[in-house]
């Protein structure tokens, strides 16, 4: 399973895509033709929220990614060699300076602010220890809250992200 760590270095890969126009964007088939209206935009910001990735871009929406246990990234140039088959590819991003794939991974939603704010699995995450804004009375709160011994308590999510 990719890890925090893990999440925090594809977003610092992932962050030089920030500012540069979409030239091609591929989803998964269930979005149709909305990843055409991505073409134009740019990331306006790379965001994690624990093992949670949110490309938010330039119209105010934002593809959100998870890797769960096979999921990773490669970024690189356009027109780089693909480090797997095409058949995994399950989000491409390509700019004129750049190009980032995501393989695998089970989450790939392009979803409305409103939906991120919304959304179930985001929701219920505790603070991301790896945030700048990282709020550690609430994860204090939350871990005497939880009720559980020390190491299960830093396993769930919802107590720290």
């Amino acid at each position: 399973m990719a890890e925090g760590h893990a999440v925090i270095r594809w977003a610092r890969n992932l962050a030089p895509l920030v500012g540069e126009p979409l030239r091609h964007v591929q989803m998964p088939r269930r979005w149709g033709t909305r990843p055409f209206g991505l073409v134009g935009q740019h990331l306006a910001q790379v965001e994690t929220r624990g093992k949670h990735l949110l490309l938010w871009l330039s119209g105010g929406e934002a593809l959100h990614t998870h890797a769960a246990q096979y999921g990773s990234w490669q970024v690189g140039a356009p027109g780089m060699a693909l480090r797997k088959d095409e058949k995994h590819v399950r989000l491409k991003l390509v700019t004129d300076g750049h190009a980032a794939v995501f393989y695998h991974g089970p989450t790939v939603e392009l979803l409305a602010a409103d939906e991120v704010a919304a959304h179930p699995r985001l929701t219920a995450l505790g603070p991301d220890v790896m945030a700048s804004h990282f709020d550690a009375a609430e994860a204090l709160r939350r871990l005497h809250a939880a009720s559980l011994p020390i190491g299960s308590a830093l396993l769930d999510q919802r107590v720290v992200a």
